[in-house]
């Protein structure tokens, strides 16, 4: 009926970052009556919760029923006000084997998940989480984004309300700027800008590749801009390795060059090696077809080996 998985705070507070939306019901009611924080801390009247057993003793738990968990009466009317009457949860771990998120799921019949096979289908969804999250472990997220931002931040970049801020790049002989380099934000009205410390950790790829074409396109409209005052720059753009190996990439990099008229050389793509691509093959074939192009590559500690069969480019 319902699924969450959150985080600690450093407050021992879970933070609700990925739910479905039939939990937004349960979460609403969970304000409205002013119910406290789920803690983690056994110590706290709002530490006895599944997710909270869950995360201390490292092994899936249950609530077959709000009237009978004791655990988790302090939830019971807001609960019941959603329809929820049982819940479970268990941990998912990091590569290092300790317990990172908690992920629960909530049923709308008392004893839903006290079956056998209940219990079975929660150890298997325990691993497959588990494999899951050891991929999100080695991107180092480590960035706590609770649900609600994060859909405010999808919203935003759904509605292209992003802006390029610039960062010139200066020619240290002669003191004048030959390129900048963009920045993306997300813009919320006449609230200031958004960082991408406070929104780049909930994008997954298919975010990565909206906010890339949407930067790349304003970023070359912008040199068109300065060109008329006689302001010839070069673009440097951050391009992270899951945009490069998209099929699209090439294609979406011409597009733009060519609705600007921009030469692909005063382009300039930094690969960023802080995201882990298994798909070797395909970056390198995208990477040699970039370098055909005539874009400039900037390697950011980049293999050896592509520094060097790109060289001539």
């Amino acid at each position: 009926m319902a699924l969450a998985l959150g985080r600690p705070d450093s407050e021992a507070r879970i933070v609700y970052e990925f739910t479905s939306p039939g939990f937004m019901p349960y979460l609403e009611a969970i304000r409205r009556l002013r119910v406290g924080s789920l803690m983690m801390d056994a110590s706290s009247t709002f530490g006895h919760s599944p997710q909270a057993r869950a995360w201390r003793s490292r092994s899936i738990e249950t609530n077959p029923s709000y009237l009978i968990d004791m655990g988790a009466a302090p939830w019971a009317p807001a609960a019941h006000a959603a329809g929820i009457h049982a819940s479970a949860a268990f941990p998912i771990d990091d590569l290092g084997g300790q317990a990172a998120a908690v992920f629960a799921l909530y049923g709308q019949w008392p004893r839903q998940f006290e079956p056998e096979p209940a219990r079975l289908f929660l150890q298997a969804l325990r691993q497959v989480f588990a494999q899951a999250y050891v991929e999100l472990g080695r991107r180092s997220r480590t960035e706590i984004i609770p649900a609600e931002v994060r859909r405010e931040h999808l919203q935003l970049l759904s509605r292209g309300a992003v802006q390029m801020v610039y960062q010139p790049i200066v020619d240290l002989r002669t003191g004048q700027p030959f390129a900048v380099e963009a920045l993306a934000r997300l813009e919320q009205g006449a609230q200031p800008l958004i960082q991408p410390t406070d929104f780049l950790a909930g994008f997954g790829r298919a975010e990565l590749n909206r906010l890339f074409v949407l930067g790349l396109r304003m970023g070359l409209r912008h040199l068109a801009q300065w060109d008329l005052h006689s302001l010839s720059l070069a673009l440097t753009l951050n391009l992270p390795p899951s945009v490069l190996v998209h099929p699209d990439c090439v294609r979406w990099i011409q597009d733009a060059l060519a609705a600007t008229g921009m030469a692909p050389q005063r382009l300039m793509l930094e690969l960023l090696e802080d995201e882990e691509t298994s798909a070797t093959a395909m970056r390198d074939i995208a990477i040699q077809h970039l370098a055909e192009l005539g874009v400039r590559l900037v390697m950011d500690d980049f293999r050896l080996r592509l520094q060097q069969s790109l060289a001539p480019a």
